[in-house]
């Protein structure tokens, strides 16, 4: 196994960045998939049971729980739903390398599977159970991208794996949206938290190393994406359309519930910095792709009167 020094997620991101800058070839990131090898058991979570276990406000127990089981129902949902992608794929190495991603998402499941078993003190009976997660009530906007939309798409594909336009809403939807927004935005305000607040070093350890698997994965999108664009402009068409159906409800899935919006704004923390941190990471991997388009910034974040007047005598 490759020894391979920890890095931020900052670093994962810019990992992101300089790729988009020079996109590397399927074999390349093939090649940094051999190198960037870890495993699920070596990571230590003694320390991370006790500080679990340790007292803390309920809203931030809630919130925190909340993420994982969005990552966990995440994981499991594209792990079952990629092997279409790899028969659909067009040439070789797209497909040597979309078998390593499936690889890694089925990693990314039993990292989670044994965080909330071993850790958070789950049903012990959880592996091979994991729809006791994926169960658990959900944003309406997760389950129709993860549980309706990819689902769809997986589906058509298995029937027709030489339809291109629907690989592309595929991979638009799998590696742009799912992946190299969603998950990566998350990724990143979870471990800046936990960094800052010196909390589950175990856990940081290995969700960094997912976030690192999923800075090879959408490379790959993006450079699927853009060899499409150039064989046929048509899909630059079709990729702006896909994101713009999918954006307005996008940003709205973003906004923070009622009570973590009280708590960010005594934080004096951004509470629009998710919807920004999308529209951002559109317009860079677009225009990696080759593509022109106008990604429309968020409206801000509506705050009742009540809760501004509440935050001010705070």
């Amino acid at each position: 196994m490759s020894d391979y020094p920890l890095q931020s997620i900052g670093a994962v991101i810019q990992t992101i960045d300089e790729g988009l800058e020079r996109l590397p070839s399927y074999m390349d990131l093939y090649h940094k998939w051999e190198q960037q090898q870890w495993a699920v058991q070596a990571l230590d979570f003694s320390l991370d049971k006790q500080q679990w276990a340790a007292d803390a406000p309920d809203l931030m127990r809630r919130n925190r729980m909340a993420g994982y089981i969005g990552f966990f129902a995440g994981e499991i949902a594209v792990t079952d739903t990629l092997a279409p992608f790899i028969a659909a794929m067009p040439r070789l190495d797209q497909r040597v390398f979309l078998t390593t991603q499936l690889a890694d998402e089925a990693r990314h499941v039993v990292f989670f599977d044994r965080w909330f078993r071993e850790v958070l003190g789950d049903d012990p009976k959880l592996i091979g159970m994991q729809e006791l997660i994926v169960n658990r009530p959900r944003r309406p906007f997760s389950t129709y991208i993860f549980d309706e939309l990819l689902v769809d798409i997986a589906n058509g594909l298995r029937r027709q794996p030489e339809d291109l336009g629907l690989l592309v809403d595929g991979v638009t939807l799998y590696h742009l949206i799912i992946e190299g927004a969603l998950a990566l935005a998350g990724q990143k305000r979870i471990l800046e938290n936990y960094k800052q607040l010196d909390l589950f070093p175990g856990f940081q350890k290995g969700f960094t190393d997912v976030a690192r698997d999923e800075s090879r994965h959408v490379l790959f999108g993006v450079r699927f994406l853009h060899d499409m664009v150039q064989s046929d402009d048509r899909f630059a068409y079709r990729i702006v359309n896909f994101i713009n159906q999918i954006l307005p409800s996008l940003y709205e899935s973003a906004r923070p519930e009622p009570d973590m919006l009280a708590y960010m704004l005594q934080a004096g923390q951004d509470i629009d910095w998710r919807q920004k941190f999308y529209a951002n990471s559109f317009r860079r991997k677009l225009r990696a792709v080759g593509i022109q388009a106008n990604i429309p910034d968020p409206q801000p974040t509506p705050i009742p009167a009540e809760l501004m007047a509440a935050v001010a005598a705070h």
